[in-house]
């Protein structure tokens, strides 16, 4: 497909809830990746061309696009010229190729395109809108000779087409996928989907054991426990006791305290969950918690509860030195108070006869109306 290139274009606003802070939903991780950095990866196993970025130019400025477009051209628009800006892109990415595919992205995307170029050539289309499940996507392919229909086509920001065409509808199976992340919930799905092989997208790690799913950076104490399919991105830390399990994703530089568990959950990037804790069927970031099942987004003030974690490393690494300085005095301390040890007395007794008549007695438990039971994780 080298004949055919690529236009993806970004707009800032599109953010999910305060969990993802102002961060783009096309630039929040999931596995390890964004879905801008997973999309271009994917145009270029496609074969395409050129992957060219179209985007405003405080994001085309920003340090996550340009580490998110490895092998794509990025284009700054004026403000309020985005789609100008893509029309006049639109008109020299067509003098060397036959066909432009045209994406405005806010979803996550595996569509088979050659199978898209197949239909647009079958039915003499002069652009092909994509559908999947009777809903338009902001997909198109069109023809580099049809600059009209294509500048008729960006100037109404994509949502009219200039003529008529019959639309290729995505499967939307194991052969194609399309997440349109709209919702926490579909952020949430999509991290469950790629640990449960419901889609193509690879986590971003390596495979330590089956279904565990661990960046060579990350920190997990011998201690805690991982049930897959788990993902635990680079730079992350469990501590002892901690349980992760049912397909939860713990994202770069997130860390999990003491005891604390996740259950189908996702933990965005740089947040720190305090010790003790029972987090399940949520997404948690930027101090923020989103329970999937109430539907609420509640934020928390308590930052021994869920804190967030600097983005900069300067930052993070003063912060551990002033952790550190502040803890060896407090050592220093009670090392010079610490006394002997005294050898405990011997005790009277006789553990013999607590066993054996432990063997003869019964235990009844109380008849209690909603007492609580222990909770089971895998196959404990």
């Amino acid at each position: 497909m080298n004949f055919v290139k690529a236009m993806v274009l970004l707009e800032s606003g599109q953010t999910l809830s305060k969990t993802t802070g102002e961060t783009p939903k096309y630039l929040v991780e999931v596995l390890g990746k964004t879905t801008l950095q997973r999309t271009v990866e994917g145009f270029r196993k496609a074969g395409f061309g050129d992957v060219v970025i179209v985007a405003e130019k405080d994001l085309a400025s920003s340090r996550i696009i340009k580490d998110s477009v490895a092998g794509a051209e990025v284009i700054a628009a004026p403000d309020s010229q985005l789609w100008r800006t893509a029309e006049q892109q639109f008109e020299e990415m067509g003098d060397d190729a036959s066909h432009i595919l045209v994406v405005r992205l806010n979803s996550y995307l595996e569509l088979n395109w050659e199978d898209l170029l197949e239909h647009h050539r079958a039915n003499c289309n002069k652009v092909t809108r994509v559908e999947v499940d009777g809903e338009n996507l902001d997909i198109f392919l069109a023809n580099c000779s049809r600059r009209n229909d294509a500048a008729y086509l960006l100037r109404s920001a994509m949502k009219y087409s200039r003529t008529d065409c019959k639309p290729y509808v995505a499967k939307n199976n194991r052969d194609e996928y399309v997440n349109l992340l709209r919702h926490e919930a579909d952020l949430r799905k999509l991290a469950s989907d790629a640990l449960h092989h419901n889609c193509k997208m690879q986590p971003a790690a390596t495979e330590i054991r089956p279904g565990i799913w661990a960046a060579r950076d990350s920190q997990i104490d011998k201690r805690a426990r991982l049930v897959a399919p788990v993902f635990v991105g680079s730079r992350a830390r469990i501590c002892p006791g901690a349980v992760i399990t049912r397909g939860s994703s713990i994202e770069r530089h997130a860390v999990i305290g003491n005891k604390t568990v996740v259950e189908n959950g996702t933990v965005l990037p740089y947040t720190n969950l305090g010790p003790g804790l029972d987090v399940s069927h949520s997404l948690v970031g930027e101090r923020h918690i989103f329970n999937l099942q109430r539907n609420v987004c509640t934020p928390i003030q308590d930052p021994r509860l869920v804190s967030q974690i600097s983005a900069s490393a300067g930052m993070r690494t003063a912060s551990s030195l002033a952790k550190l300085l502040l803890h060896i005095p407090g050592q220093i301390w009670r090392g010079t108070r610490s006394k002997a040890p005294v050898p405990a007395a011997e005790s009277t007794v006789s553990y013999k006869e607590v066993f054996d008549s432990a063997k003869t007695q019964s235990i009844e438990m109380p008849k209690v109306s909603g007492m609580a039971v222990v909770r089971r994780y895998g196959n404990q």
